[in-house]
């Protein structure tokens, strides 16, 4: 930083004997630079005036006396002069040479560092085009260098030094500043930066190299404090604002593992910036043959606008659906999701994701158990027995338990230890009384579920299910709080109406093209869409942990639950209120039913035969693969009803970095829940690397629920490839600037007023009136006073 200059001086000579006399030390009188001050300087007329009264007050002591007239004329002007040097030394005379320092003032340069520099720039990026126009105007900078302070600064999310530009005669390509990295741009957090740099000089000038994207926005105090310090800011306007805009592939949400030749489906978000319609074609490809395995159209003709008529990001969300490979192999499942946008794309490498679904081979095993034969136990019967990817024993249970049984295998009793059950992935429980079955069994049942990951498929009924189980050791397996009574019945047909729940979870797919729901199956005027006897359940009466896949809707709009999914432990249990789903065979057969049974089956059998390690919590992180200064939002979802009365309203949880720095984190259940059903928290991330999330709360320890956080460096300003010129021509509208060009970036140092201060100070001091000349003076104006009148004979 230029410090401030002083004239120069020059050394003092050697002391002449005036000097001495006079007692300088440090000034010479016969320094050009020096000059006669006085403390107390008196205006010429007050000299003038001193003079007379001086001569007047000498003259009148000596108009009396008797002596020569000329020598009392003479003693008289010695006593004047006398009364005049004391009243000259009095005034404080001194020899004072001053210097002249000028403080240079301030010009910042601010330098655009983030990663939305790294688009393309017509046949470069922005970022080539900003080191090239620093380096062709590098002559004029140097030059402005030698008499102001020139900051050269880069700026993100933060500011930080640059070193100075190179030589004009130096490529840009070994200007030597970092390349543009930052995930994040605060254009006004960077002003503020620049003028605390500063340190109180005056600047003459601020400029701002950028494309205009920023995090945040230009508040009314900066530009308060700008104009109110009389600081133009200089914008050079980077990027095309009719460049292309950018779509991407935000998120892929994919089953993990998948029973061969079964569907599997992929949720895909597609996110395109402010700046570009998002239309094209999403595919879900086999990355061992290259055969498109399914495709669906995204089109959405115009960006959304906010209600102040900006811009903001188009979303689209799609489902793909493919069959997990039937055989085994090296590549087997192996899948890549792309976007092939209609329109060019500024970043094309965040158009593909890869996956892989691991295939299932062991067949899932069912043990159905039922009271009596009625229509729903008798087709689900049929249908267990026909597929070939499910192993099934079929029971009915009668009074006096009297078995009535077939399937694939014999049950020659019924399962009484944990053990014994875990021989089966799922049990159905139809409209059959647990009196039928002991305490042993039942607790044997629920421990199966809870802790091997068993599930449980409830079929109510008329006659025991799910009242009939309320007070026993399968009560906290019901989805519902249910009386002894049972809950109550619709007084009229329903159709069933899947939820977004059940399009998550893959089920409920009934349409030809295995994605909908058949318009068939709403519409009340077909007749076998309706179903005749259902359970009208309250909402009030579902717990916590529940959530409903499918409502019953009666003709009149009137709905409630009908079928109801919960995780409890590291199982799962689906509760289906109604047993007329075989009316549907009326209206297609058997497709609609086995579409809706089979993959009800195979969800409660998922974490049984999967292998996914199941837990009775579940924790995620969104985004999953979080960014460097990004919001992370940490969720554990508790669907173990089993937890839900020993927990309190919030869990701890500890974030450990690379470098093994923890941080603690607490997780809270949402505001006025009583129910502590989801415990939520934040973090942000401030480096890239591996963070480890770990769950401290004892309750949950053992249950799987640590996580590896991969913190990639950011992309959110790639999101809006466009600049924002209008930010930065508010901004120089707004500081009295300019807008330049990039190709007179050399000619801002001549724009630039001057500021510089010019200030000037006292060097070297030497007082007069106590030197020995002075002294001398005045004993030798005595010692003559009194000799004179010794001559003349007056004393």
């Amino acid at each position: 930083m230029n410090a401030p200059t002083t004239a120069p001086l020059p050394a003092p000579a050697e002391r002449s004997p005036l000097d001495v006399l006079l007692g300088l030390d440090r000034v010479r009188l016969g320094d050009p630079n020096a000059a006669l001050e006085f403390a107390f300087a008196l205006p010429g007329w007050a000299w003038v005036g001193a003079a007379v009264a001086a001569g007047g007050l000498a003259w009148a002591g000596y108009a009396g006396l008797i002596g020569p007239r000329s020598w009392r004329a003479v003693l008289a002007g010695v006593r004047a002069a006398l009364i005049l040097l004391v009243l000259l030394l009095l005034t404080g005379p001194a020899l004072v040479v001053r210097e002249t320092s000028i403080e240079p003032d301030s010009v910042l340069v601010l330098a655009d560092r983030s990663l939305s520099m790294t688009m393309p720039d017509g046949a470069s990026t922005r970022d080539a085009a900003l080191r090239e126009l620093v380096v062709n105007g590098a002559g004029a900078w140097n030059e402005a260098a030698q008499t102001r302070d020139i900051r050269w600064l880069g700026f993100a999310a933060g500011v930080f030094d640059l070193d100075a530009p190179a030589p004009s005669e130096v490529s840009a390509s070994t200007w030597a500043i970092p390349a543009p990295e930052g995930t994040s741009t605060a254009i006004h957090a960077a002003l503020g930066e620049a003028m605390r740099r500063a340190g109180g000089r005056p600047v003459a000038g601020i400029v701002v190299i950028s494309d205009g994207q920023s995090s945040d926005t230009l508040e009314a105090a900066t530009l308060r404090r700008l104009t109110g310090a009389r600081v133009p800011v200089y914008v050079v306007l980077l990027g095309e604002t009719d460049g292309p805009g950018d779509a991407r592939i935000a998120s892929v949400d994919a089953p993990s593992s998948g029973w061969a030749g079964d569907p599997a489906a992929l949720s895909v978000r597609i996110e395109a910036s402010e700046s570009a319609s998002l239309s094209g074609t999403l595919r879900l490809i086999d990355e061992t043959t290259g055969a498109v395995l399914d495709e669906q159209r995204v089109d959405t003709a115009e960006s959304p606008s906010n209600a102040d008529g900006a811009e903001r990001a188009t979303v689209a969300e799609r489902t793909l659906l493919a069959r997990v490979p039937d055989e085994a192999g090296a590549g087997a499942g192996a899948w890549r999701v792309e976007f092939v946008p209609d329109l060019p794309d500024a970043i094309e490498a965040n158009n593909t994701r890869t996956l892989t679904i691991r295939r299932v081979d062991e067949p899932l095993r069912v043990l159905y158990i039922d009271g009596y034969p009625r229509w729903e136990q008798r087709y689900l019967k049929s249908l267990l027995l026909r597929e070939p990817t499910i192993v099934s024993a079929n029971l009915l249970l009668g009074p006096g338990r009297r078995y009535l049984q077939e399937g694939d295998e014999t049950v020659a009793t019924l399962p009484e230890t944990p053990e014994e059950w875990a021989a089966w992935d799922v049990v159905v429980l139809g409209d059959v009384r647990p009196e039928l079955f002991g305490q042993t069994q039942l607790a044997a049942l629920r421990t199966h579920v809870s802790e091997r990951g068993g599930g449980l498929l409830w079929i109510a009924g008329p006659s025991a299910t799910p009242g009939a189980w309320s007070a026993t050791p399968l009560s906290d397996l019901l989805p519902i709080d249910a009386s002894d009574s049972g809950p109550g019945v619709w007084d009229r047909p329903v159709v069933l109406e899947p939820s977004d729940e059940a399009r998550r979870l893959g089920v409920l797919r009934l349409g030809d093209d295995g994605r909908s729901w058949p318009d068939a199956l709403r519409a009340h005027e077909t007749g076998w869409s309706r179903l005749r006897w259902a359970q009208r359940i309250e909402p009030e009466a579902m717990k916590p942990a529940s959530e409903v896949l499918a409502r019953a809707v009666d003709d009149r709009g009137a709905a409630s639950p009908a079928l109801i999914h919960m995780r409890f432990g590291s199982g799962r249990v689906l509760y289906v209120a109604t047993d007329e789903t075989w009316r549907w065979r009326y209206g297609r057969g058997e497709d609609l039913q086995e579409r809706f049974w089979l993959p009800l089956v195979r969800l409660l059998a998922r974490d049984a035969t999967a292998g996914d390690a199941p837990a009775p919590v579940t924790l995620r992180t969104a985004p999953a693969e979080p960014a460097v200064q990004e919001r992370v939002t940490i969720t554990v979802d508790v669907r173990d009803q089993s937890l839900l009365g020993v927990l309190g309203d919030r869990i701890e949880a500890t974030i450990s970095d690379p470098e093994g720095r923890s941080r603690e984190l607490s997780l809270r259940t949402g505001e006025g829940s009583s129910l502590r059903r989801r415990y939520s928290g934040a973090w942000v991330p401030p480096d890239a690397g591996t963070y480890t999330l770990r769950i401290s709360e004892p309750l949950l320890a053992g249950m799987g629920l640590d996580r590896e956080l991969v913190v990639r460096r950011g992309d959110e300003e790639l999101l809006h490839p466009r600049p924002d010129h209008g930010l930065l021509e508010r901004l120089a509208e707004s500081t009295g600037g300019e807008v330049v060009p990039p190709g007179d970036f050399a000619s801002i140092p001549a724009r630039l007023g001057d500021r510089r201060i010019v200030s000037e100070g006292v060097r070297a001091r030497e007082t007069l009136w106590d030197s020995p000349l002075s002294l001398i003076l005045i004993a030798l104006l005595l010692a003559g006073e009194w000799v004179g009148r010794r001559l003349i004979r007056l004393v």
